[in-house]
């Protein structure tokens, strides 16, 4: 399903784009109409998206005008005359879109899937001694979006209470208010998520 950018949205909110248009007295083109199959987690390094511009005049009819399209930091993202775009790298480019006399500058972001932070669910759980709750973790880049092939290590500050295994799931060995139940990220093990277990008789 198409849907308008999310980010020609925000670039409406900043002030970025009139949306009274600029009107060219040569083609009628009052301003662009964009969709693109954009995720909303993110676009990453090698993806592509697909960018459509419709050029329209004051009263919201098509017109038969060429769009140009350009990526201002090709280092991180090219795109087509056709408006594919291609991430290349992790960073901030913006795209500029012409047709007539009117111009559409959307910034661009390509994450560059940096683990930025791990949130670990339930973030509460009890249990009986002799219990297991399965705990899970996901992996969030700096740009807060679902990191792409990242792992975790897990932990228990208490192992005489309750231990994990490498697959989330803690056991209840020992009656106890409160243990923490952790995971780090396997290539920044300093960037740890962890939830509250306790412990019932």
């Amino acid at each position: 399903m198409r849907r308008r950018l999310i980010f020609a949205v925000a670039l409406l909110s900043a002030g970025c784009y009139n949306p009274s248009g600029v009107t060219s007295t040569s083609s009628g083109v009052y301003r662009l109409l964009t969709t693109s199959n954009a995720s909303a987690q993110g676009t990453f390094v090698g993806d592509q998206v697909q960018v459509d511009a419709t050029p329209v005049d004051i009263n919201g009819i098509p017109l038969s005008v060429p769009v140009t399209f350009a990526s201002s930091v090709m280092s991180v993202a090219t795109i087509s005359t056709t408006g594919l775009i291609s991430a290349i790298g992790g960073g901030t480019t913006v795209i500029v879109m012409n047709a007539g006399a009117v111009t559409l500058q959307v910034p661009f972001i390509v994450d560059g899937n940096i683990t930025g932070s791990i949130v670990v669910g339930p973030n509460t759980a009890s249990i009986k001694v002799g219990a297991q709750q399965l705990f899970t973790a996901i992996v969030l880049t700096t740009k807060g979006n679902p990191a792409h092939i990242k792992t975790v290590t897990w932990s228990s500050t208490d192992q005489t209470r309750a231990t994990v295994d490498v697959t989330g799931r803690a056991s209840g060995i020992a009656t106890t208010a409160g243990v923490s139940i952790c995971a780090a990220a396997a290539d920044v093990p300093s960037i740890t998520g962890c939830a509250a277990l306790a412990v019932t008789p």
